[in-house]
């Protein structure tokens, strides 16, 4: 997911596309370095966090347990 940043498009997005995307699925979201991502979206939750200068790759995976 890549939205307009800065905008909280991708906050609310993320629950829509948590609820889309299959078991075993990832969601992966590009963002500004610092923009507060939640740590739980539906069934998944933050996996690894990656920064590259300005901008930062979240990606989320199901919950497991």
């Amino acid at each position: 997911m890549d939205p307009p940043y800065s905008k909280g498009i991708l906050q609310q997005a993320l629950p829509y596309a948590a609820e889309a995307v299959n078991d075993g699925g990832v969601i992966i979201c590009e963002h500004p370095f610092g923009e507060e991502m939640p740590q739980d979206v539906g069934r998944f939750s933050i996996y690894r966090e990656y920064k590259y200068s300005k901008l930062a790759i979240t990606v989320y995976r199901i919950r497991e347990g």
